[in-house]
């Protein structure tokens, strides 16, 4: 009974990513000896347009069995369990897998008497708690954070948006390590805005708690901090002018893997350069897509996909000339991901489906990242860095056209600038609408649920 309350959370924790970012359904396999709880099977699991991920397809495996979970986890979550009073995890008992901010976390669920536990940890068995999320007032913050108040307004000024009242909601979230962000949203200013038939969209504007402005938002280089802009212009290719301060150049800010980058388009001489920084100024690369193949990958990595495999019911050894896509993170963490074709079914089971694998180097198994700005809807329209107007995508993936995108320098991580030899003209303008990503991590170190009532999953589409 506890599995099949398990297997319909797990089911309904799959629904939820799909809602965020990850195209996941709600199948899970029954399970068998060292079978994976794996997946969703989806079209285009990597779902990264034309560098190589949008060809895997397949379902992609999200949960694993306690004891295939790296030593690391499974002490921190025996300790975790102890802790709280729990039952010793059993060798089988699910282990949910998530990639979220730059974090990669296991989650593991202990069904009491009208009680749900969710324990969290990391890679290196530390517990993970949620991020938090509480309201202040525009009033409150301007005593509280002066910083972050002043960006907010600045920004405001500069997209033509009402300024923030006083009492104005602002969302105050706190993640596990004490970072916080301040979120609002905006209204057009209806004394600067030609009237239409169309109600305009409120803009979300979110800063940090230095005032920098964060997750994803297109925005004119005045507004963004003197030191980010003097390390965007002080890597300014040769021969390109730099950015006046009250320029209304386009900023492409991003928070992708938990890092926030900065990118600005430098022109000279017909040649279009993009250069990225962090919010230390320090050149940061996009996330990047290569391919390898398995015989070249980390001895880790090569061991852990090939048990992940065989405990999926594949048979068949990996070979060495085997293409493996590879995904750099903007934090550096590098991802290996590898399709493989269970054994075909047995026991009235259907036939079986290619499933995508996944480690990270040091061969511990995950998933690919779901914080909102990796795509992994396989339309290769939304991490790309393309057409006139400079970067507006999300920065992994081709936004269309080889001919003026930037792709976060796939396969060269040590580089931070990308150069395409097409003439394109950069659109300067103080209007532009900006996006807010504001993830919401459902990873808790502890929460309990009374009274839960589970629904049975819908059957999986065939």
């Amino acid at each position: 009974m506890m599995f099949g309350n398990l297997f319909r959370r797990a089911a309904r924790v799959k629904i939820w990513a799909a809602a965020e970012t990850v195209c996941v359904g709600g199948f899970i396999e029954p399970l068998e000896d060292r079978q994976f709880l794996s997946a969703s099977h989806f079209g285009g699991a990597m779902g990264h347009g034309n560098n190589g991920f949008g060809g895997l397809g397949g379902g992609q495996v999200s949960a694993i069995q306690f004891s295939l979970a790296p030593t690391a986890v499974q002490t921190g979550l025996d300790t975790l369990a102890t802790s709280d009073g729990l039952n010793d995890p059993t060798s089988a008992q699910a282990v949910t897998l998530g990639n979220r901010n730059g974090v990669e976390t296991y989650n593991m669920t202990f069904n009491g008497t009208g009680t749900v536990t969710t324990l969290t940890v990391d890679q290196n068995g530390n517990p993970v708690s949620a991020s938090t999320r509480t309201t202040t007032t525009f009033g409150e913050l301007t005593t509280s954070d002066s910083a972050a108040a002043s960006e907010i307004s600045a920004i405001a000024t500069a997209l033509n948006l009402a300024a923030p009242a006083t009492d104005s909601a602002v969302i105050v979230t706190t993640t596990s390590d004490g970072s916080v962000t301040y979120s609002i949203s905006l209204s057009a200013d209806s004394s600067t805005t030609t009237p239409t038939h169309h109600r305009p969209h409120d803009t979300a504007v979110s800063v940090d708690m230095a005032g920098n402005p964060v997750g994803n938002q297109n925005l004119p280089f005045s507004v963004i901090p003197a030191p980010i802009q003097t390390a965007l212009n002080a890597n300014a290719p040769t021969g390109a002018a730099a950015l006046a301060s009250d320029s209304t150049q386009n900023t492409s800010v991003r928070t992708i893997d938990g890092v926030t980058t900065y990118t600005v388009a430098f022109m000279s001489s017909g040649t279009t350069t993009y250069v990225t920084v962090d919010v230390n100024g320090k050149l940061t690369s996009l996330p990047a897509h290569t391919t390898t193949t398995f015989g070249e990958l980390p001895a880790a990595a090569q061991t852990e996909l090939q048990a992940l495999a065989t405990a999926n019911h594949v048979s068949t050894a990996i070979t060495n000339d085997q293409s493996v896509d590879v995904l750099t993170e903007a934090n550096g963490t590098v991802i290996y991901s590898i399709k493989v074709k269970p054994d075909n079914a047995t026991n009235g089971r259907r036939p079986s489906r290619p499933i995508v694998i996944s480690v990270d180097a040091m061969g511990n198994p995950t998933v690919l990242p779901a914080d909102g700005a990796h795509d992994d809807d396989d339309d290769g329209d939304g991490e790309g860095f393309g057409g006139p107007g400079g970067p507006r995508g999300r920065g992994c993936d081709d936004g269309g056209g080889e001919s003026s995108v930037h792709s976060g320098n796939r396969g060269n991580a040590t580089s931070s600038t990308h150069t395409t030899n097409t003439i394109t003209s950069v659109s300067s303008t103080a209007a532009i609408s900006s996006t807010l990503l504001s993830p919401k991590s459902k990873a808790k170190t502890k929460t309990k649920v009374k009274s839960v009532k589970h629904k049975s999953p819908k059957k999986s589409r065939k």
